[in-house]
């Protein structure tokens, strides 16, 4: 496929979006602070062409845009979307799971009874203030 610089470079961070991330849709917001001012409109001009060639599909409200299976081709991402698929699988957990999970300790670690974590906390800020 032949784009224009301007496709390419848009094309590119939004590939750059999608590693850094894990889903599909993003908000325009975060792929237009990326844009350089001075280049805005060649910026701008080159999304709009990226909607209109089916590489990204852009949201009804007007401030997000999905990647489409083109645009992962065009990016040279299939396998990394497969990848993606075939151990998303291995990584899904109950709802159970994930409410009893707290995002500070890590899992299978023993708990402590809350006076215990307060205790704990206390004596290590006395022994800081001596």
């Amino acid at each position: 496929m032949d784009l224009k610089p301007s496709e390419q470079a848009v094309l590119g961070q939004i590939r750059v979006l999608f590693l850094e991330g894990s889903g599909r849709t993003f908000r325009l917001r975060e792929l237009t602070s990326r844009w350089p001012v001075l280049h805005y409109d060649a910026y701008s001009s080159g999304y709009a062409s990226l909607i209109q060639r089916g590489l990204i599909a852009g949201s009804a409200d007007g401030q997000g845009f999905g990647i489409t299976s083109a645009g992962f081709k065009a990016m040279g991402l299939a396998r990394e979307i497969a990848k993606r698929a075939s151990t998303s699988a291995a990584r899904v957990s109950t709802p159970a799971q994930a409410r009893a999970h707290t995002p500070n300790v890590p899992r299978g670690a023993p708990q402590a009874a809350p006076i215990a974590r307060c205790a704990a906390f206390f004596s290590k800020v006395l022994k800081l203030g001596r």
